[in-house]
């Protein structure tokens, strides 16, 4: 045949498999990506502040470097959110219940963080939108 080429053909462009990314998707990932920044920063800062003091027990030290850590996660959750990641929303659904649990524990050792724990509120219903919830595969059928 005329113009029939010889040898593999050549590779066609990927196409996404996935659904279009929402405004909404995109606005709970750029707020899973700040708050995963602030987490790393405060809990740097309490870390760091934290070093003066020569008796520090075990859970004391567990509990504030949990924040940094968290943050961390956090971070690649966004970007999972960000590229429409099957595990992402379960991953941050489930951190922010034990972002929502330090907070709870810091509240109830006397040291209240009600910023973190409004900021937390507030993803948690941005995840629950029905938008979100459909670009995710978690929507009720």
């Amino acid at each position: 045949m005329p113009g029939a080429t010889v040898g593999p053909r050549p590779l066609a462009p990927r196409q996404r498999t996935s659904t279009h990314r929402s405004r909404a998707v995109s606005f709970v990932a750029g707020l899973l990506l700040f708050q995963g920044l602030l987490e790393i920063l405060v809990g740097s800062i309490e870390l760091y502040s934290g070093i003066e003091s020569p008796v520090f027990n075990a859970w004391q030290s567990t509990l504030v470097g949990l924040p940094v850590a968290l943050g961390c996660i956090l971070l690649v959750v966004a970007v999972g959110l960000w590229q429409l990641r099957s595990w992402a929303w379960l991953v941050a659904m489930s951190l922010q219940g034990i972002d929502l649990a330090h907070a709870l524990t810091m509240y109830l050792l006397g040291d209240p963080d009600y910023w973190s724990m409004a900021l937390t509120a507030f993803i948690v219903l941005a995840l629950n939108q029905a938008e979100v919830r459909e670009a995710f595969g978690t929507a009720d059928a």
